[in-house]
């Protein structure tokens, strides 16, 4: 990743994987230092580039074929090639369930319980359910997780693909109600807390109302629009318990809040922010400033659509959370919806 100037790719992978990143480190391969942090030696650049090429020849992006098999799952095809997974269309041995199934190239399968355990304890329509962990043939570690057919949201963010307010809107609110689920929720835990006993899945409710998560790699390519269930969060591979001491900052470049120094649900609300905001504007941030994108905004939306992204750009400040978003996108509902 690093021999072809992935930095912030590398930068999720090495969160995931520390111990492989201190090893490389420790055998001279990459250099840790603070300006611009890890990077890599100029002697060794070569050399990593032609062991990254004989590795991707030899366990590249496509090394499942249809036919075979992850355990009782039979690969059908291949739904995408990221950094540092593969991503295939599974059937279960019965043929009654469908499935994507998510191969990570390297590393072991205990570092992926992360994100088994965040969604694993939430059921959402707009959150991806896993199914199971297990190994593949190869013995990379894999997830097991239900298939959502759509496109990405990064498909809509363009000129000619951006929704009309009405859509835009409704995509919103999903979203939105899909956050309030993730991040905590303090009075359904009072709620609960008043509760004389509790039950295995009561407790299970107010463990997850009480500290909730934060998925930290909100961004159009994380998001699935379903046509059934709307839009979809995907990709919690960074998600941590929402307060938790977290010791790198390892969002997309754009989506993190401007000199963030803390991951708390604030972050969450603002990547989700710029995320609508290319949305509504029907263009990205890399081709444009958030200001750029805000003048864009007001040509295809009514007012309301800018207060509302205002609103959620400035959570870091205001410390608003995702149930007073929605409240508020409810009470100023766009003109003509």
């Amino acid at each position: 990743m690093l021999a072809e100037g992935k930095i912030y790719q590398f930068r999720e992978y090495g969160e995931m994987y520390p111990n492989e990143v201190q090893r490389l480190i420790s055998y001279g391969l990459i250099q840790d230092s603070p300006h611009p942090g890890i990077r890599m030696r100029q002697l060794h650049s070569k050399l990593l580039r032609i062991d990254a090429q004989k590795d991707f020849q030899a366990n590249g992006s496509s090394t499942l074929s249809p036919g075979d098999k992850i355990e009782e799952w039979e690969v059908v095809d291949v739904i995408a090639s990221g950094g540092y997974a593969d991503v295939y269309r599974v059937i279960s041995a019965d043929g009654s369930e469908k499935a994507a199934a998510k191969i990570i190239r390297s590393g072991n399968l205990d570092s992926l319980q992360r994100e088994v355990e965040v969604l694993g304890e939430i059921s959402h329509k707009g959150i991806v359910r896993i199914i199971d962990t297990l190994r593949s043939e190869f013995g990379r570690p894999c997830l097991i997780m239900e298939l959502i057919d759509g496109e990405t949201l990064s498909k809509y963010c363009t000129p000619t693909k951006a929704p009309v307010t009405s859509v835009w809107y409704g995509w919103t609110l999903n979203l939105l109600n899909a956050l309030e689920k993730l991040h905590p929720q303090e009075r359904r835990a009072r709620e609960l807390e008043k509760s004389e006993t509790m039950s295995a899945t009561t407790y299970a409710e107010w463990t997850q109302a009480k500290h909730g998560y934060v998925h930290r790699d909100i961004k159009p390519e994380n998001i699935i629009v379903s046509e059934k269930r709307g839009p979809v969060l995907i990709d919690f591979n960074i998600s941590v318990r929402a307060g938790a001491p977290v010791q790198t900052v390892s969002s997309t470049n754009g989506y993190a809040p401007p000199l963030s120094v803390s991951w708390g649900t604030t972050t969450d609300i603002y990547a989700l922010g710029v995320t609508l905001l290319e949305l509504a504007a029907g263009n990205r941030l890399v081709n444009s400033s958030i200001d750029e994108l805000k003048e864009q905004v007001e040509f295809r939306h009514p007012i309301q659509v800018g207060e509302i992204l205002s609103l959620m750009l400035d959570s870091p400040n205001s410390g608003i959370t995702a149930s007073e978003v929605r409240k508020f996108l409810v009470k100023n509902r766009p003109s003509g919806i």
